[in-house]
């Protein structure tokens, strides 16, 4: 996902509904899952291991701080 200032990276397993989720605004909050809480994760559901944000170096939002 990319936003004005910033990009989201999110890695996982079974993302797909995930995507369509984001894509049609259902979700107001995801997070990464432990990996201790893996071993109870049901098979096909999706799984987040890692959300990962960085900061757009060249941006011309001008309401972005830099």
């Amino acid at each position: 996902m990319t936003f004005a200032s910033h990009e989201v990276t999110i890695t996982g397993t079974g993302l797909h509904r995930i995507e369509v989720a984001l894509q049609r605004m259902q979700l107001s909050y995801i997070s990464a899952v432990q990996s201790r809480f893996l071993p109870v994760v049901a098979n096909e559901q999706p799984v987040i291991r890692k959300i990962a944000v960085t900061v757009m170096e060249n941006t011309d939002c001008p309401n972005v701080a830099k």
